[in-house]
């Protein structure tokens, strides 16, 4: 039997040890967070953690011994087809996000390359946690809200090993209307190379807040 005859076979055995240690190792970071965190959580409540926007979780978790892989999980729990992907989130502020998608075979496609689809998703997730954190955001006297509308992949080369998806330069309305705001990804391989990039945009409305 050739090699290549063993992969259907062998992808999903592995495909699932690999689960089972991101597990193992999401529940260790998960002790390591609470651990150094206990203090801030003791002080402000347990409740707290669970109103903290995606900035805010992202600071909690980063930094500590498998934080990433902690909020990455805690990512794919909010948005369960994005966690079919072999990703992980390391980097998230108001100026950029950047995911890391590693190369696997149930990835790829027949021209031994990541399947196009799954660039797409990957565009797709890191530009969309962009603005998602951003319109968590509490804003003094309105609520927004966003909704994808359209999306769309340009394919620049082939793409193998290990890409990053870095999504930046998103600007997410304040004032009270529907916009339409478009959020882009660029998506490149180990050597800086440009593989793909990706847009989306997205039907943005904002509300004034109901007075309580």
């Amino acid at each position: 039997m050739t090699p290549l005859l063993l992969v259907p076979i062998l992808a999903p055995i592995f495909r699932i040890l690999e689960t089972i240690v991101e597990t193992l190792l999401c529940l260790i970071g998960v002790v390591f967070i609470l651990a150094t965190s206990f203090g801030q959580i003791a002080a402000k409540g347990s409740q707290s953690v669970l109103k903290l926007d995606p900035f805010g979780m992202w600071t909690l978790c980063h930094g500590k011994p498998f934080g990433d892989r902690v909020f990455t999980m805690i990512t794919g729990f909010i948005s369960p087809y994005a966690a079919s992907m072999n990703f992980r989130i390391v980097r998230l502020d108001e100026n950029r996000c950047e995911a890391k998608l590693f190369d696997r075979p149930w990835l790829r496609n027949p021209f031994g390359c990541i399947h196009a689809v799954a660039l797409t998703n990957l565009g797709e997730t890191t530009s969309a946690l962009l603005v998602y954190a951003m319109l968590q955001r509490r804003i003094e006297g309105v609520q927004r809200k966003g909704l994808v509308t359209k999306v769309s992949t340009t394919f620049i080369k082939k793409a193998r090993g290990t890409i990053t998806a870095i999504a930046d330069e998103v600007v997410v309305p304040t004032k009270v209307g529907v916009h339409v705001v478009r959020a882009r990804a660029s998506m490149v391989d180990s050597t800086g190379a440009e593989c793909a990039t990706f847009e989306a945009d997205w039907n943005i409305r904002v509300e004034e807040r109901a007075a309580k």
